[in-house]
């Protein structure tokens, strides 16, 4: 089973047996092909060591080519704790550190690496004088047939300045100077095969194997990349293995006839579900997911539409979930503009219409620096631009997604002399667009890691800063906030006027006795009611523990949010169907006043008009109902606004080429 990649066309026994895999985040399993999920994983990794058709071959050994400890829903409650045992569990032999192993501090890293049962490397990225996070350069590792390998770790330097806690006075050493320093030491203490394990994009492998004379090294195992790729440059063996436990590569390592070098076979394997998980490791993973899983499992909104998040879309074009996520970042703190650096997106899938999760957000957006909004002269946009376009067409995660602007640029121009033009949203106007002034300020909404300057945008450092990280909140957060005002300002539609609750129907005024006490779904409190405290129910000398301004006691406010729970309205709970369908009976809405009602009605045209238009990437037609109702698929309010739950974001031209363009 598996693929093929590369033979050397040899059927001797092999003299090294060799795993490889790298960029490790998700520990459970997609519901996607290759699910991959650690369980299976480990599963197969025990295959290969243990199956009866490899006992008269040498021992497996494991390498890891880096990032493990974020980013991803279980790394923003432990902080990468989770991980060493997994790591443990697959056997690891040697690993290279990789740059989102650093996200929770290099204190953090190496407090971890105390709890892995492997070394871990890095030979050229020093702080305070050594290794940082207390990485060894190099490690010496023995086959059951007593064949010494030299293992050492190399990282690029580019990917520094994409962790915000590495500090400025971190210091990066050339690959292949370190390389050439420190292999032949490994060569001289009776090294027969080096292997490098690399945290580094595929083109800094190549021109690390350029760059090191002919048998130095005998093979890359390189890491950062998500894809799969391997070729052979000066003789070296680059091989890295995919992504996210949905890959390894299973090599088979034998002494080329003229004794110096190895030919090295390339077996891809993809994670698929009919592999069978492995059941220790399944009890692993399901205790460290268990008490998050079924919270994060809950509905929180619904896409109409694919949400594209892809490394190979989102790195190298606009893409629609990146023009939602900066709509909505953009529309929440009313900037001109915001941008965002598409490594934001770490979902690496395309989320198909349906159900969005809470863990489909945490997933694609698990960053802990917060959105701050700045003040920025035009140049600097452009200056910000250019930086973004640099390192095009490599999948770089500075790639912009952008909202409030237009953008042409031109790929195949020298670096930082791409941009060829920028538009700028008027505020009188969304649909029109005007050119970019230099000398003037517009607002900006972006993430805290670019205004540090990280990923190359020092020119954003120095300016104003209008909300700090001290009060900006996550991506994350705000994505959950926009998806629970649909849910509620929805819900607000049905909610029945006072007059209709004074006065009701004979329908609902027979057989039908309200229970005030205990009732979860009664309905004769108003939402404003709920929150005044009654004289007859006041319980001295305790301070309720409420919202802002409120005087309710802990007792109502329980009782009011059972109400909004039974009708869906909260966050924690899952997205109900259309109201019809639940046991043919219509929930009860809390009665709202006239007064509440005007205020009501005028949010929701204010409101709904503005998410609908702008952040749904939609266009609605006034009052009237224009719009088409099939396509919005649902209800339809008084005001010809319908709150669907949907989101329907679409590609429509702010980033594009001169080809494009023209």
């Amino acid at each position: 089973m598996g693929e093929v990649i590369y033979s050397a066309g040899r059927d001797t026994p092999p003299d090294v047996r060799l795993i490889h895999f790298n960029d490790v985040y998700n520990i459970g399993a997609s519901s996607r092909e290759p699910v991959g999920g650690a369980a299976r994983f480990i599963s197969l990794v025990k295959h290969y060591r243990r199956a009866e058709e490899f006992k008269d071959l040498p021992g497996l050994l494991v390498f890891f080519s880096g990032d493990a400890y974020n980013p991803s829903l279980e790394s923003t409650v432990t902080k990468g704790k989770h991980m060493p045992p997994i790591l443990n569990a697959i056997g690891i032999d040697a690993a290279c550190a990789g740059n989102h192993d650093f996200d929770y501090s290099p204190e953090n890293f190496a407090h971890l690496g105390k709890l892995c049962d492997f070394p871990w490397l890095t030979a050229n990225l020093y702080l305070d004088g050594k290794p940082i996070g207390d990485c060894k350069p190099t490690t010496m590792l023995t086959t059951t047939d007593g064949i010494k390998i030299g293992v050492i770790g190399l990282v690029e330097e580019e990917w520094i300045a994409t962790v915000n806690s590495i500090p400025p006075d971190v210091e990066w050493r050339d690959a292949a100077t370190v390389a050439k320093e420190l292999v032949p030491k490994l060569r001289e203490e009776g090294a027969e095969m080096v292997i490098c394990v690399s945290h580094a994009r595929e083109p800094n492998d190549i021109k690390l194997a350029k760059e090191m004379p002919e048998g130095l090294v005998d093979i890359i195992l390189g890491g950062h990349d998500h894809h799969y790729a391997h070729e052979i440059v000066n003789g070296v063996t680059i091989l890295r293995s995919g992504t996210d436990f949905k890959n390894l590569s299973y090599l088979t390592a034998r002494r080329r006839p003229t004794g110096k070098g190895w030919d090295f076979d390339v077996l891809k394997r993809d994670i698929t579900s009919d592999i069978k998980e492995d059941e220790d490791a399944a009890k692993i993973v399901n205790d460290l997911t268990g008490a998050l899983k079924a919270k994060m499992e809950k509905p929180i909104g619904i896409t109409c539409v694919p949400l594209d998040s892809r490394f190979t879309v989102v790195r190298t074009q606009e893409s629609n979930i990146g023009n939602f996520s900066c709509d909505v970042m953009r529309y929440f703190y009313n900037t001109d503009c915001a941008l965002m650096a598409s490594g934001t997106i770490r979902g690496d899938v395309i989320y198909e219409p349906g159900l969005i999760r809470i863990k489909d957000i945490l997933d694609c957006f698990p960053f802990q620096d917060p959105c701050v909004v700045i003040k920025i002269s035009g140049e600097k946009i452009i200056a910000v631009l250019e930086n973004a376009f640099c390192k095009v067409p490599a999948l770089e995660g500075r790639f912009p997604q952008v909202s409030g602007m237009r953008i042409v640029y031109d790929p195949d121009a020298e670096p930082f002399k791409r941009v060829v033009s920028v538009s700028m949203g008027c505020a009188q106007d969304p649909k029109h667009y005007e050119p970019l002034v230099k000398d003037k300020l517009y607002t900006m909404a972006t993430r805290d890691y670019m205004q540090r300057g990280k990923e190359g945008n020092e020119m954003m450092t120095d300016c104003e800063v209008i909300v700090s990280s001290e009060s900006g909140l996550l991506m994350s957060t705000l994505l959950r906030q926009y998806f629970l005002s649909l849910k509620i300002l929805g819900s607000w539609s049905t909610h029945p006027r006072t007059s209709d609750a004074i006065n009701p129907t004979p329908e609902t005024s027979t057989g039908q006795a309200i229970n005030d006490a205990a009732s979860a779904s009664s309905s004769e409190d108003s939402i404003a009611e709920a929150f005044i405290e009654h004289p007859e129910t006041q319980q001295i000398g305790r301070r309720p523990p409420m919202l802002h301004h409120s005087t309710c006691t802990s007792q109502r406010f329980q009782r009011l949010q059972a109400r909004h729970k039974e009708k869906g309205m909260l966050e924690d709970e899952p997205l109900s169907q259309n109201n019809e369908e639940q046991d043919g009976e219509n929930p009860v809405s809390p009665v709202v006043d006239e007064a509440t009602q005007k205020i009501l009605d005028n949010l929701k045209r204010k409101a709904g008009r503005k998410w609908g238009r702008l952040a749904l990437g939609r266009g609605l037609k006034g009052d009237t109902e224009e719009s088409s109702k099939d396509e919005l698929g649902g209800r339809w309010d008084h005001h010809g606004l319908n709150w669907c739950k949907g989101i329907r974001p679409r590609v429509e031209g702010r980033i594009k080429t001169v080809k494009e363009a023209a």
